[in-house]
């Protein structure tokens, strides 16, 4: 198998649409200006932006991809009828849009991706991806694990896989340093200006800023311990919300923006399901306490005083994980997402076969590229959606059911960008056991990465040349 300049054009801009459709704020953050050529763009620790997504992201997969395809071949795996009928509606889709939108297939191949592909290139593209996707499928379904075989994995890395709650509140010194208006600045007594007196006021107001930052390290640490001494939940919230009150936005005269201040601090005050990190001295802390309703407090050398109340010890997540499709859009697509969902829906609801009528529109209009639109074994954090979650575990929920949710995302560079995320919902039964879908997948992947360092022996790494001379020819942007 190899990749021409063409086929590596198509794999270059469809690395490039699915990073910038999961990460755009990321990169906006970064200063990636989508609407100039990547060419001419500098990435913040070297080179260019096109030099990141060409070589940091596109041929990576691509060789991944080599790997893959010639380890199919070597154990003879090929496309399945499916896999070919998958190709020739994405195909067919090419060919439908390019009509609706006025150009000839090839004009709109090149427009899209790259001067020099054709519809060919882009079919042969295909299939070298969908057959090293399928392989892929194929090795990670043939493990199989029992409960037994879960069970022990899971007490051997029990870390990696229990849970916590806590509730936790940060004392700054900014804070109280802010909040002090007592401080007497009239100074009009100060007249002597002379230079012989430079250095000892110098030396006064540095001896007055340390006596004070000590008052205020002692302030929080005060408050702090006063904190820590409370092991209720609600006191503990009630404790926090009115220091916000008192002290953090106390100089705050404009109600609506002072209870906005305080509504957006509680919000951030509990967390659920915290992972296990080696990183952590506090998360390590916490791990090693036993009991619910134990308090821990660390101080910092900047005088920062960190509180936090262990709600729930660890804990395995035994609650049953759902399935799904999901027609996943955006208010960033082309045309009115208002028209796109009702189009759907009025599709959904006149269908016979509600299930199959799903399927076909996800293929046409959703950004997700899960197979039949089906995502399957859903947690609670994964579209960190609350309504979602709630309407997806609701006892009367049945098979077939259907509803639509979204989601904001603000531009972390500028809070005047936003983007709406909409997902289309159908349920579609239970999953398994949380804890035990997530040591599944650990155990798979585990063998897998064994696995695939065999393949990556035998027909990847040196084995695969990468001409970059040819590879920087492509004229993308």
């Amino acid at each position: 198998y190899e990749v021409n300049n063409a086929q590596m054009s198509y794999f270059f801009t469809t690395n490039l649409s699915s990073e910038l459709s999961k990460n755009s704020t990321v990169y906006q953050y970064y200063g990636l200006d989508t609407s100039k050529s990547l060419k001419t763009q500098n990435y913040p620790s070297g080179g260019t932006w096109y030099d990141y997504f060409m070589q940091s992201v596109t041929i990576p997969s691509v060789k991944q991809m080599l790997t893959l395809c010639e380890q199919a071949k070597s154990v003879g795996f090929e496309l399945s009828d499916d896999d070919r009928a998958s190709i020739d509606e994405s195909i067919q889709t090419i060919k439908d849009t390019a009509s609706q939108r006025g150009y000839s297939v090839s004009q709109y191949v090149m427009n899209y991706y790259g001067y020099g592909v054709n519809l060919k290139d882009v079919r042969s593209a295909m299939e070298m991806s969908q057959l090293a996707y399928s392989y892929y499928n194929s090795v990670m379904d043939s493990y199989e694990h029992s409960d037994s075989d879960l069970a022990g994995y899971f007490s051997e890395h029990e870390n990696d896989f229990l849970k916590i709650d806590y509730l936790s509140y940060t004392f700054k010194v900014s804070d109280v340093k802010n909040a002090d208006t007592s401080t007497d600045t009239d100074t009009s007594a100060d007249t002597d200006t002379s230079t012989d007196t430079d250095a000892s006021t110098d030396t006064s107001a540095e001896s007055k800023e340390e006596d004070e930052d000590a008052e205020y390290k002692a302030q929080i640490k005060a408050s702090a311990d006063s904190l820590a001494a409370i092991t209720d939940v609600e006191q503990f919230k009630a404790y926090v919300e009115n220091y916000l009150k008192t002290v953090v936005y106390a100089s705050e005269t404009d109600t609506d923006k002072l209870d906005g201040n305080v509504t957006s601090a509680m919000s951030k005050l509990e967390t659920k399901g915290a992972s296990y990190s080696e990183d952590s001295d506090e998360i390590k802390a916490l791990f090693d306490m036993t009991e619910a309703n134990k308090t821990f407090l660390h101080t910092h050398d900047d005088g920062t005083c960190e509180v936090y109340l262990l709600t729930a010890p660890k804990y395995r997540e035994e609650y049953t994980t759902k399935n799904a499709r999901v027609i996943a859009l955006s208010s960033s697509d082309s045309g009115s997402i208002t028209s796109t969902i009702d189009t759907i829906n009025e599709a959904l609801n006149s269908a016979e076969d509600k299930d199959a009528k799903f399927i076909e529109l996800a293929d046409e209009y959703s950004r997700s590229t899960a197979k039949d639109a089906l995502y399957e074994n859903i947690g609670k954090d994964d579209f960190d959606i609350d309504e979602m979650n709630a309407w997806l575990w609701d006892e009367s929920r049945a098979d077939g059911d259907r509803d639509i949710f979204s989601k904001e995302s603000t531009s972390s560079s500028t809070s005047a960008s936003s983007t709406t995320y909409y997902y289309i919902v159908m349920y579609k039964g239970d999953g398994m056991t949380k804890w035990k879908y997530d040591v599944d997948t650990a155990m798979k992947n585990a063998q897998y990465e064994e696995a695939y360092k065999g393949f990556e022996e035998a027909h990847g790494g040196d084995k695969i040349t990468v001409n970059l001379d040819n590879i920087y020819k492509i004229p993308t942007t």
